[in-house]
């Protein structure tokens, strides 16, 4: 896409308006031919495309582009924000600093909102004019006061800000004038877990551009392939292609501290982004093409920021980013620049600023990135906001005046005595091969979904499977390539695979689960890290983390927790000990459960709308294929279907319970129990001067408690088949809700289509009543107003986003 923003967005405008003014001379030559009971209808039409083009320039006008900047682990998300506001107001010193969801929107005031949050600890309410120092301390001490209360305080939610800010990069974008741009910096992954965070990314982040910063200044392997699978997490959180992300390989400057720092950063660049590729190719396989083509540079944000601030006016800002340059940044500036320069950052000539500013935005890739940024907006902005906007400018008035004018005149042209009867007929006719056409199409789309749930029901009906969980799954796993098996959708397999992928993403994370359950225990070693942890709401991670403790605790770990046993306790702090270990476990299923509600849930969620978008595609497209075969039979009756409408899916369901269990029975039983009784008397054959002690052996009965503790395997082989009920439950309900989807799309459709064809007869009856009160209409004339119908439905069809960037591009 060559165009700037401004220009596709200014050419949406020119059409649409184009597009009214044109229907505007058809109704002043339609009037002439019409009576005056037409006239209502006309200015009713009239007045509907009206106010949805004075709604379209509106919102053509008022745009709102947001920015939405996440990362991986210590990635430098924060300096980012940073460098894009061309100031340190974010704070960035203390590790995972993140807490909540910051949103900056651009503007001349400076505001900074903090909301009232339940059991909130820290200062809220509203503070105007405050400096880039007090922005950075006022964050800092609420995210800081928030990170250590929520130890105590596990359910305390997340601070939220606002701040309005003249940031830096709301000048350097092309955006259409009155257009809106605010940063959204988003919360690391540690976060996703809290309701209302997660919350506000699902319902702002589909809108946004985002940026995904990735740690270039790991070197630890293990720790790398942790960045990598927060990568492919940070996307997935998102939501949607990964063709609306940018990138980022940020602290790229670390290589200059190698000898062959060139050759040592391009191997690393070349290898990451091969990784990150290969990584969103395997979790997210629908987007294999755009994978590809996704954007991804280097990038020094802090070194990038240094060099706006030394250039900053204020002198003492100025100062502190010398300073802070020549300290951090050598490698960068260069010993050219460094020979010549007072080692008192403090007495830099603007020579001497200017030749550092300029050297360190150019080393930092500081240009680079603000480029690409431009160039992402350009490429993907405009589909975020146009096509929406113009299918409801087609859906609230566009669509009801070419059906209309459509309609109309076929009615005219039909009206006569001897071709009203026909017409009947014919529209008779039209009306059953419509609804035929209709049938066939929605009994096509909906057989592998009839099938999918037939299957599901074959297999759960007695809740109990032949095959297991695989079984209830392999019906679902053949979806896509059953409706890509289908000519007209042959080419909606990749798009489709979301269908059936997301059972083995949530089965996956589950799985993680339980594994670093059991090494926990195994290991003695508590340590439930990852990206799936960070789905789990902290309450209940923190309470898992404390049971595990708990059962190193009282003795199962290590090797009971590796081979299991049998236990017999006799003692009174033997048999507590077995009671101890008994309730843990107890205790254990408890947290985990809650634990794996909360993966499962959040799995279900993110993957929930790689479904809906798959599904979207395929109704969308089949609403295309349906609309060009209604339009084949019925050339004249105006049929479009309002795909935005009709394409939309219920989304309200609900993921099912998981209740683990994972005790052990303690059974009593009594023993005969051997012990010593002493025994002393004198010896005869010392005359009984001497005594002599024995030992005589009695029996008594004795209550022990009996326990067979389960090995940590046992114990996941057990929670994995508990874990597959639940999840064979949730394919059953998604197969049952994916056919619910279908019937209700086909019934709209049959709806829409009657609703259509009804307006056509009323339509032509009005036509032959007023041609018997009146004089015959004038075909010749019809014919030519029939023309300016096919022009202005060309028009519409041309209120594209392709077209126009093809016509731009050509």
């Amino acid at each position: 896409m060559t165009q700037t923003v401004t220009t596709i967005f200014t050419e949406v405008k020119t059409r649409a308006k184009h597009l009214v003014q044109s229907w505007g001379k058809f109704r002043t030559d339609m009037e002439q031919y019409l009576p005056e009971s037409y006239h209502e209808e006309i200015q009713t039409l009239s007045d509907g495309l009206d106010a949805a083009l004075q709604r379209l320039l509106h919102d053509l006008s008022h745009p709102t582009l947001t920015l939405a900047t996440t990362g991986t682990t210590s990635s430098g998300k924060s300096s980012l924000v940073n460098f894009l506001c061309g100031a340190e107001i974010m704070p960035v010193a203390v590790s995972e600093m993140s807490a909540g969801i910051v949103t900056i929107e651009h503007g001349p005031e400076r505001l900074l909102v903090i909301h009232q949050t339940p059991d909130a600890t820290w200062d809220w309410g509203e503070w105007r004019g405050l400096s880039d120092s007090e922005f950075q301390t006022r964050l800092y001490d609420v995210m800081l006061k928030f990170i250590d209360t929520r130890e105590l305080q596990p359910d305390l939610s997340s601070p939220q800000f606002y701040i309005r800010y003249p940031f830096r990069i709301a000048s350097e974008l092309q955006l259409p004038l009155g257009a809106k741009i605010k940063l959204m910096d988003l919360p690391g992954l540690a976060s996703v877990g809290d309701e209302a965070n997660r919350k506000i990314i699902q319902q702002q982040s589909g809108k946004a551009l985002c940026l995904v910063t990735y740690n270039s200044a790991e070197t630890d392997q293990q720790k790398i392939k942790t960045l990598l699978e927060e990568v492919v997490a940070e996307v997935k959180k998102l939501g949607g292609s990964p063709s609306r992300m940018l990138f980022i390989l940020n602290r790229i400057d670390v290589f200059r501290d190698d000898k062959t720092w060139p050759e040592s950063e391009a191997r690393f660049t070349t290898g990451t982004v091969d990784s990150i590729k290969q990584g969103l190719k395997r979790y997210l396989p629908e987007y294999q093409q755009q994978i590809d083509d996704i954007w991804v540079i280097k990038l020094s944000t802090l070194a990038a920021l240094l060099s706006l601030q030394i250039q900053d006016q204020d002198r003492s800002v100025s100062n502190q980013a010398c300073q802070t340059a020549d300290q951090k940044f050598n490698s960068l500036i260069g010993d050219e620049i460094l020979y010549d320069l007072p080692r008192n950052p403090g007495k830099w000539t603007e020579h001497d600023r200017d030749r550092v500013s300029r050297k360190l935005w150019h080393e930092s890739h500081g240009g680079e990135f603000d480029e690409a940024l431009k160039r992402h907006i350009a490429g993907n902005f405009p589909q975020l906001v146009l096509e929406e906007l113009m299918a409801q400018f087609k859906e609230d008035g566009a669509n009801a005046v070419i059906e209309w004018s459509q309609q109309t005149l076929q009615a005219l042209l039909q009206s006569s005595k001897e071709k009203y009867e026909q017409e009947v007929e014919r529209l008779k006719h039209i009306r059953h091969a419509l609804e035929k056409f209709l049938d066939e199409g929605a009994k096509e789309i909906r057989r592998p979904f009839e099938e999918l749930e037939r299957k599901l029901k074959e297999r759960l009906g007695d809740n109990q499977t032949p095959g297991g969980e695989s079984d209830v799954i392999d019906p679902l796993e053949t979806l896509p390539e059953k409706l890509g098996s289908i000519p007209r959708y042959s080419g909606l397999v990749e798009p489709l695979i979301p269908l059936k992928g997301w059972t083995r993403e949530l089965r996956r994370d589950v799985n993680k689960v339980l594994e670093s359950v059991a090494s926990s225990l195994e290991n003695q070693l508590v340590k439930l890290e990852g990206p799936v942890f960070n789905l789990v709401n902290y309450t209940h991670k923190k309470a898992l983390e404390k049971n595990l403790k708990t059962l190193n605790t009282v003795g199962y770990g290590g090797s009971l927790a590796r081979k299991g046993g049998i236990k017999k306790a006799k003692s009174d702090s033997d048999k507590e000990n077995l009671r101890a270990i008994n309730k843990s476990l107890n205790q254990l299923s408890v947290s985990l459960s809650r634990v794996l509600e909360d993966v499962i849930k959040q799995t279900y969620t993110l993957e929930s709308g790689r479904v809906y978008t798959a599904l979207s595609c395929l109704f969308t497209h089949y609403l295309d294929e349906m609309e060009n075969g209604c339009h084949n039979i019925a050339p004249d009756y105006g049929i479009n279907f309002p795909k935005h409408r009709l394409a939309q899916i219920d989304i309200s369901r609900e993921s099912p319970p998981v209740n683990l269990k994972s005790g052990f029975p303690i059974t009593t039983t009594e023993e005969q129990e051997a012990y010593k009784v002493k025994k002393e008397g004198r010896l005869w054959w010392t005359l009984w001067l001497w005594k002599a002690v024995r030992y005589e052996t009695r029996y008594r009965k004795r209550r022990v408690d009996n326990g067979k503790i389960p090995s940590a395997e046992e114990m996941l082989s057990d929670w994995d088949n508990q874990v597959g009920i639940a999840h064979m439950e949730i394919v059953e309900r998604t197969g049952h809700w994916l056919l619910e989807q279908v019937n209700s799309l086909n019934a709209n459709v049959a709806e829409v289509n009657r609703e259509i064809l009804d307006r056509y007869k009323s339509r032509l009856d009005e036509a032959h009543k007023n041609v018997q009160e009146n004089q015959q209409q004038d075909e010749t004339n019809l014919q030519l107003l029939q023309k300016q119908v096919a022009t202005l439905s060309h028009e519409l069809s041309c209120l594209s986003l392709s077209d126009i960037i093809d016509a731009e591009d050509n």
